[in-house]
């Protein structure tokens, strides 16, 4: 990344007031000292650094400013060509991305801040002693004011209360105040033996990282209290802490209002800016313990010069990434879950490539590809760490890895509570390995030959795929000079058929291209050349030079024809029946993969017994703990844990892991990822753009204030996806990446095909495959609808956007999906008061245990994501009523609709306006029309509609000819979602007729093993799946018919 320093053109070099820092090389440059200082960013560069790049400049002195600047930019990148120059500035710009990243995390932590005016609803007030801040207790009673709420509220996802002293009274830009603790503990509230309800302190005390973030103070003074509380609050000492208080309160310029003693609290905070004795509680929606955590990280990487080594060096430059070079892994790809062509190539990437982007978009197989990808690793004597800001991600990943793999291969990690069960994992791990008797090298050699095995079979598919390809193009290009040669034969002989020649074609064109050439007897020799092959004398010589090359072509596909088929039948013969071909090979390698990654997880558990004895006394200290798992790694390779946990569980160092997996990367921000990625030697990022992006409760003029104070370009932020609302880690590293693509996870699971449909074209430009197995709906009838209701959206003053008529066709709906007999059912809708709405209306008509029966959900999007529904009803909103920005953000982040409708795995119920095409939203007027104009026709109903269409001229030469020997086929029959070629159903038979042409070939034998799965659904309905290659509809048209009927005489008895 190219980051070109620019001095404000209000740029000064005066003697420093206060202590300062250079941005270029964050050298520390005390007060009285001279520096050159801008009152606009105040910001700081030291007189060293800008003499080198002016000196460096090939600038006449005309070209400066008259401050003596050059214009009034400072370019650090170029200042100096040298080696140690360039690592410099690298150095440099790896601070500023840090700093950013730190500052944007600031920014957030300052949402801790609540209004004045929100007493008893957002900030309560204690009284008496404080006693958690200090270190005196562990808990303490909540106020009554604390207890009402808590007794009125229902604690919310992603909501937490943080406690602290003394309190801050700030005066926003706004002129409004804000209170804050100025220490805080995050609490969690309990009821005790008698009911009452107590705080009880999580963590030690930390300073209120959102003091310092709201924009109120100089950024710098946030570097000084750190420097004042470098070597820790003094828990357990009061009089020490009351000292650090008022230093505290003097770097941030504000009077103490009222003397500090905690053992004697005030009772009352006013307007005035200051400090008071009181302590608060205060509701955030943020963790404010993890803020403050990935801030000292951020803030510790700035100092870290081994960054270049680490996979977070992609970020800056290329020519420092391009030394993180690709490895040759020893051994064969395992895979102890079943994956796709899509997977396995990625998998291979993810063992061998230091930055590895996959879109995965939903139901394509993340958590499977994850899975194998750590085991892969273990087998390549890696350590993987596997993490999200989704705790839901992780979770899925352990217990697919423990439940269909092995005990002990991902092991999780996190908050305490989850710290505390890693004793108990590794005692089940250890137990199982301790029962586990293969023999590493007898298994390891047994994958050897099967994955040998399993190549030599897909090279002889692609070879023979190659040959149906040849062969294909052979007939064609034979029928189509056919045509031309009998079309010339007319012109020469007045026949399409030539007589019986007594000199060879080729012959024939040597002497007429000698003749066309010829000057002496010209024409006596073309006449004797004429009487020779027998044609009229009009023919011109370039028409028989022509037709004789045709000829001669003709030859030589005929021989071309001879060879295909001889190697056709050699591979047909040596490979057999490629679907159950493929199918044995692959379950045989999952099976021995299974295998090999079992007794090699066993095999390291049990040599490391020693070692991981350690966690059965859990380290109550969090950096013995870290030292614990660091000692473990050589024998429990595969470990998992959010970005939000990782500080706790993992040593901030470079390259500490081998391979770092990034789920969800597409909702992390980039800050939380990039202590992540400089753990990471190489590193994966698994996310979907089309899905949900970070939540990032900044506005944009903030992070542009926060961009222009670091000299950034906040355009060139969101280019490069670094932008901390904008971007994320998946675009950040996407951009980093070029000009690579992405890995696309690309055949889908999990949605009905028609409902996959719609977000396969609007989202995804068609580039998914589905093969969603249909045989398990029960023949339930499946609504796959629009539901047309005239609402009036309306915005309570308390609220957001609702529509009472969609909530009330709502809750009609759940009522029928139930009599329906769904197993589970999730509501979403764009706005969270429609979902409170909507759940209120569903409450008065359905019972509680009804409710829990279906699993019923109802939110959001983000309510649902990682999820997945038997039948998703979708609440628009969107009517007449609602305002323009209303509808701007519905369109703006019309993700949310990509993440509900592929929640939905059988039936899918949209509620919406009738003429919602006019309101402003092109992606939910798409769906409306997808909705309404698709038809799903259910086998049994009213009979089967087909379309009659071919798409090849060999699919028109099998139609005619089965139609002219007696077979009835439909054409381009939609079977659940599936087009079917062909199909043949007199007497109840269900025969599918494939067509393998031209599109169905391709070197890397994907389509074939999608075939393979595609059959696999058909034949759970009941079909037999019947396939042709393509060029056989040219030459053997008769052989296949009598194949054909066989197969449904076969069908019919």
């Amino acid at each position: 990344m190219r980051i070109s320093m620019k001095l404000p053109s209000d740029v000064r070099f005066i003697s420093l007031k206060y202590d300062g820092r250079c941005l270029s090389c964050s050298k520390p440059i005390k007060a009285g000292q001279k520096a050159h200082w801008s009152p606009s960013s105040k910001k700081v560069w030291c007189e060293e650094c800008v003499r080198t790049v002016n000196n460096s400049r090939e600038s006449s002195q005309s070209e400066m400013g008259d401050s003596g600047y050059v214009g009034n930019s400072v370019d650090f990148v170029g200042a100096k060509r040298s080696e140690t120059a360039y690592v410099n500035n690298q150095h440099t710009k790896w601070r500023q991305l840090c700093l950013y990243a730190q500052r944007c995390i600031e920014a957030e932590a300052s949402k801790s801040l609540v209004p004045y005016v929100k007493e008893n609803s957002h900030w309560f007030m204690h009284c008496g002693q404080e006693k958690l801040v200090v270190g005196q207790n562990d808990a303490i009673p909540a106020p009554e004011s604390l207890v009402d709420y808590l007794a009125r509220s229902q604690q919310r996802d992603g909501q937490s209360i943080i406690y602290g002293w003394p309190t801050v009274v700030l005066t926003d830009r706004d002129n409004s105040s804000k209170v804050a603790p100025l220490f805080i503990v995050n609490i969690e509230p309990e009821r005790n033996g008698e009911k009452k309800w107590e705080l009880h302190a999580t963590v030690e005390p930390e300073y209120n990282l959102a003091i310092t973030a709201s924009n109120v103070f100089d950024p710098s003074v946030a570097e000084d209290i750190f420097e004042l509380l470098s070597d820790g609050l003094p828990f357990g000492d009061a009089d020490a802490f009351v000292s650090i208080a008022g230093r505290t309160a003097g770097l941030l310029g504000l009077d103490i209002i009222s003397r500090l003693d905690p053992f004697s609290l005030d009772t009352s905070v006013s307007r005035k800016q200051g400090v008071y004795n009181t302590a608060v509680s205060v509701v955030i929606e943020t963790s404010s313990e993890y803020q403050a955590t990935l801030r000292e990280e951020l803030r510790e990487l700035q100092a870290r010069k081994d960054w270049s080594t680490t996979a977070a060096a992609h970020l800056l430059s290329d020519r420092i990434a391009s030394n993180l070079n690709s490895r040759a892994p020893s051994g064969p790809l395992v895979a102890p879950l079943i994956c796709n062509q899509s997977q396995e190539e990625t998998l291979e990437m993810l063992r061998k490539e230091p930055l590895t982007i996959v879109t995965g978009p939903p139901g394509t197989g993340k958590t499977q590809l994850v899975v194998n990808a750590v085991a892969n690793a273990w087998l390549d004597n890696d350590s993987v760490l596997v993490t999200s800001t989704n705790n839901a991600a992780v979770d899925v990943a352990v217990d697919r890895a423990e439940k269909d793999v092995f005990n002990g291969l991902l092991v999780r990690t996190g908050n305490r509570e989850t710290r505390e069960q890693i004793p108990d994992r590794i005692a089940v791990a250890s137990s199982r390995a301790a029962s586990h008797s293969n023999n590493q090298s007898t298994v390891r050699a047994n994958l050897k030959r099967i994955a040998d095995q399993r190549a030599k079979l897909q090279a002889q598919l692609t070879r023979l795929d190659k040959v149906n390809e040849e062969l294909l193009c052979v007939v064609e290009e034979r029928e189509e000079l056919e045509l031309k040669q009998k079309s010339a034969s007319l012109s020469i002989w007045g026949s399409e058929n030539p007589p019986k020649l007594s000199i060879s074609s080729n012959e024939i064109k040597q002497r007429a291209v000698r003749l066309i050439r010829a000057w002496l007897f010209r024409r006596l020799r073309i006449r004797r050349l004429y009487r020779r092959v027998e044609c009229n004398e009009t023919t011109s010589l370039d028409d028989l030079v022509r037709w004789a090359e045709k000829d001669q072509r003709m030859a030589w596909l005929a021989n071309q024809m001879k060879v295909g088929l001889d190697l056709c039948k050699q591979l047909e013969s040596a490979v057999g029946d490629p679907v159950a071909s493929i199918r044995d090979a692959d379950n045989k390698w999952n099976v021995a993969s299974l295998s090999t990654i079992q007794t090699d997880v066993a095999a390291r558990i049990r040599s490391g017994s020693g070692r991981l004895a350690a966690f059965g006394t859990m380290p109550a200290n969090v950096d013995q703990f870290k030292k614990a798992i660091a000692n473990s790694l050589p024998y429990l390779r595969g470990w998992a844990c959010t970005a939000l946990s990782a500080h706790r569980n993992f040593k901030l160092e470079s390259g500490l892991f081998d391979l770092v997996i990034v789920d969800e990367a597409s909702q992390c921000s980039l800050a939380a990822v990039l202590p992540l990625a400089y753990r990471a030697k190489r590193l994966a990022l698994v996310g979907d753009p089309n899905q949900l992006s970070p939540i990032i409760p900044l506005s944009d003029r903030h992070l542009q204030e926060i961009a222009t104070q670091l000299e950034f370009d906040n355009n060139e932020l969101r280019e490069r996806g670094i932008h901390h609302k904008d971007g994320s880690a998946y675009h950040a590293f996407e951009f980093a990446a070029n000009p690579s693509e992405p890995a696309l996870l690309n055949e889908h699971y999990r949605c009905h095909p028609y409902i996959a449909r719609w977000f396969n074209t609007v989202f995804y430009n068609d580039e998914l495959t589905v093969l969603t197995e249909v045989s398990n709906l029960d023949g339930r009838h499946r609504a796959i609808t629009w539901i047309d209701v005239e609402g009036v959206a309306e915005r309570p003053k308390d609220g957001s956007w609702v529509n009472r008529f969609e909530a009330e066709q709502t809750v009609k709906v759940i009522l029928e999906v139930i009599r329906d007999g769904y197993k589970n059912v999730g509501v979403v809708t764009p706005f969270v008061a429609q979902a409170n709405l909507i759940t209120k209306i569903t409450q008065k008509h359905i019972s509680r245990d009804t409710l829990d029966e279906i699993d019923f959900v109802c939110g959001t999007a983000h309510r649902l994501q990682g999820d997945e529904r038997d039948v998703v009803v979708i609440s628009s909103v969107l009517s007449p009523g609602m305002s323009k920005a209303g509808t701007r953000w519905i369109e703006k982040e019309r993700n949310l609709l990509n993440v509900a409708v592929s929640r939905a795995k059988r039936a899918l119920m949209v509620i919406g306006h009738p003429c919602i095409g006019e309101l402003g939203s092109p992606t939910l007027s798409s769906l409306r029309v997808f909705l309404r104009e698709t038809v799903v026709q259910k086998e049994g109903d009213v009979g089967f509609i087909a379309s009659f269409r071919t798409d090849s001229r060999s699919e028109e030469l099998l139609l005619e000819a089965m139609q002219l020997r007696n077979l009835s086929p439909y054409a381009k029959l939609n079977v659940e979602g599936y087009e079917l070629d062909f199909a043949l159903l007199e007497n109840g038979i269900k025969l599918n007729v494939e067509v393998d042409g031209d599109h169905h070939l391709d070197v890397r034998g994907w389509q074939r093993r999608q075939d393979v799965t595609r059959d696999r659904v058909l034949s759970n309905l009941g079909w037999k799946v019947l396939r042709i290659s393509a060029w056989r509809c040219y030459e053997e048209i008769d052989s296949v018919i009598d194949e054909i009927t066989k197969e449904r005489d076969v069908l019919i008895q």
